[in-house]
């Protein structure tokens, strides 16, 4: 038969034993019964980092396809804000191979091959005699080691003396000046804001005339400092566009028997497009001209 009484008993028995194992498993048994800690609450994720500043660096105006043999690069150039203006200047340039020159052996840039023509008039239009002159003048530079190195320039001159009316050649001339720099002029291809190159030099010209008109051999020395200066990115618009471009400052001093001659201007060449690496703006004794058209073909 149940038992009611004892069944109460047994129940609240097996209650107590239950409080009894619960606070025996948290450590208790005194009058305080104690909890397992909470765990630390995780730490916060660290905020994300900074984007990296973008490159400012000058790396990018300086193309090495420039100093590939065939490229071209024909611009003209004409004074910024001045639409009325006719004042302005151009250049051509074709890589050519390397040849020796100032004992190395650079890349040679054709600046001009031009033909010019003129005649001589005498009293007998027999005696008339025609000018034909072929100027071609190079410049010597190259890139390498990280560095652009300038070594100079040269000038040939040839003339042909013909008579104007029967057209026989009376004689010829070449006239050749050139120009080196000892050391060359050299700068890091990538220069950062406020990078300046300084360098000093000597910078030798020789003349030379031979043929009908001959002279003798000229050689003129002259000391010069060459400063550098990257101010860094520059975003400009010019009648070409609107692109991100690399801002140089030149400054050469020369000195030749005492006197002090000093040479500065700034540029601004294009960081990017199709037209990096080349001359956009120009500031020179207080004009500003910018590139009016530019036609570049890399090799």
């Amino acid at each position: 038969m149940f038992d009611k009484k004892h069944h109460g008993v047994r129940a609240s028995t097996l209650v107590l034993a239950a409080i009894a194992a619960t606070i025996a498993a948290c450590g208790g048994g005194n009058d305080s019964p104690t909890f397992a800690p909470l765990a630390n609450a995780p730490a916060p994720a660290p905020a994300p980092a900074d984007p990296p500043a973008a490159d400012q660096g000058s790396g990018p105006c300086t193309n090495e396809a420039d100093y590939r043999e065939g490229t071209t690069v024909a611009f003209k150039a004409a004074i910024a804000d001045a639409p009325g203006s006719t004042a302005g200047f151009q250049r051509r340039s074709v890589t050519g191979p390397r040849e020796s020159f100032a004992n190395a052996n650079p890349v040679g840039f054709v600046l001009a091959a031009d033909v010019r023509q003129s005649t001589m008039s005498g009293a007998d239009p027999n005696t008339s005699i025609t000018l034909t002159t072929t100027d071609v003048r190079k410049e010597y530079r190259e890139l390498a080691g990280g560095k652009v190195l300038i070594y100079g320039d040269k000038s040939v001159a040839d003339t042909v003396f013909s008579n104007a009316t029967s057209g026989a050649v009376g004689g010829t001339t070449t006239a050749t000046t050139q120009r080196t720099f000892d050391p060359p002029l050299a700068y890091p291809a990538n220069m950062q804001p406020g990078d300046v190159a300084s360098q000093r030099t000597i910078r030798t010209t020789t003349r030379l005339t031979t043929g009908v008109l001959s002279a003798p051999a000229s050689t003129s020395t002259d000391e010069g400092r060459f400063d550098l200066t990257y101010q860094g990115r520059e975003r400009i618009s010019t009648p070409l566009g609107t692109f991100d471009s690399c801002k140089f400052t030149y400054q050469l001093t020369t000195t030749q028997s005492g006197a002090s001659l000093q040479t500065t201007q700034d540029t601004w060449v294009a960081a990017e497009g199709p037209y990096r690496g080349q001359l956009l703006r120009q500031k020179k004794s207080g004009a500003t001209w910018d590139v009016v058209t530019l036609d570049y073909s890399p090799s």
